[in-house]
């Protein structure tokens, strides 16, 4: 768990100096209010479209020509990160699904014995919430990395612009959000847990 912990972190540093790096070379990111998830079955074009809408991209001829005499290169770099962050998706995903199949055992568990669970079914409760927005955000990540090497870049330079700043606000966005999931266990849910395991323990005072 330590190992993939710390092999996350470096990867989400690395993740965050390239999508920074490209976002900077682009030029300043224009808006910074959230994206906006893009419909379910929209194609390419209308995602474009709706990315360069939303982060308000215009390109000077100087800027635009810069941007289309490097961009197919970066595109290369866009797909090993995309391919790359596929894999830490699904791992950290795969821990939240462990986490909670251990909460639901364990609230189980003390009902059977008759011990009130409201506060730790609430409790789960939020978590759920809480990781379903995450994984909302990865799916929009990942699909904006699909967008961003998929492009033709040369005949839209804005259109890549558009995605390679949106990829950096949701790769800042979903860092945020798994931060605040691993306080939230830390702060909330490993503490009425441990209230639990100390009122099960058995009492060993004598009179």
């Amino acid at each position: 768990m330590n190992s993939y912990v710390k092999k996350t972190t470096v990867f989400s540093v690395l993740t965050t100096v390239i999508l920074l790096g490209l976002a900077l070379f682009v030029s300043r990111v224009n808006a910074q209010t959230a994206p906006a998830n893009t419909a379910a079955g929209s194609s390419i074009d209308q995602r474009v479209n709706q990315r360069k809408q939303e982060r308000q991209v215009k390109l000077d001829e100087t800027n635009s020509k810069r941007l289309e005499s490097v961009c197919v290169n970066t595109q290369t770099k866009v797909r090993i990160l995309r391919d790359e962050y596929v894999k830490v998706a699904d791992k950290r995903s795969e821990i939240y699904r462990k986490v909670d199949a251990r909460l639901w055992v364990l609230i189980g568990s003390l009902k059977y014995i008759n011990k009130d669970t409201f506060k730790l079914e609430q409790q789960r409760s939020e978590l759920l919430k809480q990781v379903k927005a995450y994984e909302n955000s990865v799916a929009q990540f990942r699909q904006t990395l699909e967008d961003a090497a998929a492009i033709n870049c040369k005949a839209d330079p804005a259109g890549f612009k558009a995605l390679i700043e949106t990829a950096r606000l949701y790769n800042s966005q979903i860092r945020t959000q798994a931060n605040g999931i691993r306080q939230y266990v830390t702060d909330q849910i490993k503490p009425t847990i441990t209230a639990h395991a100390n009122d099960l323990k058995p009492n060993t005072s004598t009179e």
